[in-house]
């Protein structure tokens, strides 16, 4: 069984509950994923959601191993919770989810939302012993970037240099820009970041209501399917919480900070443009800590670039400030350039996904597009103390 279809079963286990199951003797530690009961979980097992201690035949399955009474499953809120607190979780914890999803009825979904949507909100606002942790947090994870200036876009397309890039149209000719001083997170924004903004906006939570997603809904993953609004959004609370000037990052801005302050590199992170194919590299990364390792994986998987920065580099897409345009001109001696003023797409930036990705790849995506991720950049020309 491929590990989607191994993921979705289980957070019936968010689910698989009740306490109380019989136990025959002798005991039997038998391959269950489906039962009432069978909590605490036997320790020392590979699979403690599936090897649990009880009789044989304790649940009716059909030939192909399915559960026949799908109402056996029900929300088990501990067990939520718990999971919702836990970054990275073991790969059961997924399957479990993914589990639930696939075979529990509709109104036992909306239980679970139920529970989901009143544990993080936690009885509350943040208070302020909350929100000075959480500043003191963001302060941490911000990398100072020195100004200066570079090629933007495609830097091997400009004369003398052995050649372009990317095959791209968009991101020539080159543009030699300076960019000021600025601050950027270390890592993309996590869904523990952005669930302290949702509690002190009163708002919907990333990922609420979708169920593919929460196999990811994790707090240290990075946030998985932001509209540019609500990325948007986010940067901007920070601003008001902090009294500090963050934002999105420009486009030149993000460029500047993946190319290790406009290094002439083709990827950003610790990865050379060798014969290892990049999907290789990032495959090998974090291997088995998420529940699709070409969806999502923890912050910091990727490994950092010479400045620090984490996962600039890998399959997660991210929301820059700009309008996108199909090229890149009217940029060239710029300081600190933005694109144009208007436009129906925003840009997205994204390290590699494959060899034909790269740092200074760039795409336009409908503002309302999810299945994107973000960063914020700090506007200061020195570091945040």
């Amino acid at each position: 069984m491929s590990l989607r279809l191994r993921t979705a079963a289980l957070f019936a286990a968010l689910a698989v509950l009740g306490t109380g199951c019989a136990t025959a003797e002798p005991q039997a530690l038998v391959y269950e994923p489906f039962v009432p009961g069978g909590h605490p979980f036997p320790k020392g097992v590979e699979r403690p959601d599936l090897a649990l201690p009880l009789p044989p035949g304790a649940i009716d399955r059909s030939p192909a191993g399915n559960p026949k009474n799908t109402k056996q499953l029900i929300v088990d809120p501990a067990f939520i919770k718990q999971a919702l607190d836990t970054p990275s979780p073991e790969p059961w914890v997924w399957e479990r989810f993914y589990e639930f999803f696939s075979w529990s009825e509709d109104d036992v979904e909306q239980e679970f939302w139920k529970v989901f949507r009143e544990h993080l909100r936690r009885g509350g606002p943040p208070n302020e012993k909350e929100l000075a942790a959480f500043i003191d947090h963001v302060k941490k994870n911000m990398v100072f970037i020195e100004g200066g200036s570079f090629w933007f876009g495609d830097w091997g397309a400009r004369e003398g240099q052995p050649g372009p890039v990317t095959g791209d149209d968009n991101n020539k000719p080159p543009q030699y820009v300076t960019v000021s001083s600025f601050s950027i997170y270390r890592t993309q924004v996590t869904y523990g970041d952005y669930d302290v903004y949702s509690r002190a906006r009163n708002g919907k939570f990333m990922g609420e209501g979708e169920s593919y997603e929460i196999k990811f809904r994790f707090p240290n993953y990075p946030i998985l399917s932001a509209r540019w609004d609500e990325a948007k959004g986010y940067c901007q609370w920070l601003a008001k919480l902090t009294g500090e000037p963050f934002d999105l990052p420009t486009e030149t801005q993000w460029e500047y900070a993946a190319r290790d302050g406009g290094k002439e590199v083709y990827f950003a992170g610790p990865f050379p443009f060798g014969d290892t194919p990049m999907r290789d590299h990032l495959e090998n990364h974090g291997r088995r800590l998420s529940a699709s390792e070409l969806t999502s994986r923890p912050v910091g998987s990727y490994g950092t670039g010479l400045l620090g920065i984490a996962d600039m580099v890998g399959y997660e897409r991210e929301w820059v400030n700009d309008w996108y345009a199909p090229d890149i001109f009217g940029r060239d001696h710029a300081v600190d350039p933005r694109g144009p003023v208007s436009g129906s797409e925003r840009v997205v930036r994204f390290g590699s996904s494959g060899m034909f990705e790269t740092a200074v790849s760039r795409r336009g995506e409908d503002p309302d597009e999810e299945f994107i991720g973000f960063r914020c950049a700090l506007n200061r020309l020195s570091p945040w103390r």
